[in-house]
């Protein structure tokens, strides 16, 4: 039987897996990345990998993976990190991600890029997590997963209760790594999780969720994601309403699951399956 984490698919010379540029202007900015493109003819489902803060994990050997299993892959930037125009922002992330999938849902660009527009999925890494499941929740997506995902509205009310606990973290992120990021600093983050801490938290979502298909992985040793706080209220909050297709599994890794790439890789493509 193929296995797509360690053969390489038969060569099709009519059709062979290759790589495009990705370049999309939005609201007079232009946000950047590649599209892995599986062999073969026709249509491809299309997922959206979409990376954390700032991105120096983006799991190109996922997005190598998932195309040999036939899916196209769309790695990109948010707007104001790496390269991509405009300012870095957390609303900026969301609104991005929906933008993105608008692009592909319009019927020039599916067929340019051989994309089934009725069959896109989001799988995001740490931020990228919970831009996934947020872009889940309003309707967006029906499949959404996320790897070791943040709940970016409890960092909101986090700062609010115990600013002096969570603003070095935030530091850490955005004014450390000022190479892939611009456009806000650290206190403009700050400044608006905190107003936004309840549109942002993902408890508040589960009823939007539930009828989703929903992937959410954590990791129990996670240094930067706190599977207490994040994964584990999350989960069970999903299950408390009954969550009709959640899997949820809880494995010994840290955040960028460093020593289970096969294992993730594998759990990924069961729950595709």
């Amino acid at each position: 039987m193929y296995d797509p984490i360690s053969q390489d698919p038969p060569h099709n010379p009519d059709f062979p897996a290759h790589m495009s540029d990705f370049e999309m202007r939005y609201q007079e900015d232009t946000l950047n990345g590649v599209i892995y493109h599986p062999a073969g003819e026709g249509l491809h489902p299309l997922i959206l990998l979409l990376h954390g803060i700032p991105g120096h994990e983006r799991n190109l050997d996922f997005a190598q993976i998932l195309r040999r299993a036939g899916y196209a892959v769309c790695v990109f930037h948010y707007r104001g990190s790496w390269g991509s125009g405009g300012e870095y922002r957390f609303a900026n992330v969301l609104d991005d991600v929906k933008a993105v999938i608008d692009y592909f849902r319009q019927s020039d660009i599916s067929e340019k890029y051989q994309i089934d527009a009725d069959n896109i999925i989001t799988i995001g890494h740490s931020l990228g997590g919970w831009a996934s499941l947020m872009t889940a929740s309003v309707g967006y997506v029906d499949r959404a997963g996320s790897l070791s995902g943040a709940n970016v509205g409890l960092w909101g009310k986090q700062l609010l209760d115990s600013p002096d606990f969570v603003r070095p973290m935030f530091t850490a992120f955005i004014e450390s790594t000022l190479a892939p990021l611009h456009g806000a600093s650290a206190e403009d983050i700050i400044l608006e999780t905190e107003a936004n801490h309840e549109k942002w938290d993902l408890m508040q979502q589960v009823d939007a969720l539930k009828e989703k298909k929903l992937l959410v992985l954590g990791a129990k040793r996670d240094e930067v994601v706190s599977v207490f706080d994040h994964h584990m209220p999350f989960v069970k909050a999903l299950k408390d309403v009954d969550a009709s297709d959640l899997t949820s599994p809880l494995i010994a890794s840290d955040h960028s699951y460093s020593s289970n790439r096969i294992e993730v890789a594998k759990i990924l493509l069961d729950w595709l399956r």
